[in-house]
C-alpha cells in the first residue's frame, strides 16, 4: 500500500494506492457518483469475504466532513482512491 498527498490552492488530496485485484466498473461508478449504498462486497485478493461496510463507511465519513471520495484508477493491479478536502 502506498499513501501520498497533493496540495493545490483550493484543496488538499490524500491518495491511497493498493495492489489488490481492483474493483468492478460498477463499484467504480457508484463511488464516483456517491451511491455508496449500492456497493456489494466482492472476494478479496486472498479469497476472503467482506461485508462491504468499510467502503460505505468511508463514503459516508467523507460526506460528513465535506470531502469528496473518488476512485482515481482501478485495474487488476490495484486501486488508487483519493479523498479531497477543500480549503476554506
Amino acid at each position: 500500500m502506498e499513501i501520498f498527498t497533493k496540495q493545490s490552492l483550493n484543496d488538499f488530496s490524500i491518495f491511497v494506492k493498493d495492489n489488490g485485484q481492483g474493483m468492478p466498473s460498477e463499484t467504480f461508478t457508484f463511488i464516483n457518483n456517491l451511491e455508496g449504498s449500492k456497493i456489494v462486497s466482492q472476494l478479496g485478493t486472498a479469497g476472503e469475504r467482506g461485508s462491504g461496510i468499510g467502503l460505505n463507511l468511508s463514503i459516508e465519513f467523507a460526506a460528513r466532513i465535506n470531502a469528496i471520495l473518488r476512485v482515481v484508477e482501478s485495474s487488476e493491479k490495484g486501486t488508487t482512491m483519493s479523498i479531497i478536502l477543500k480549503r476554506t
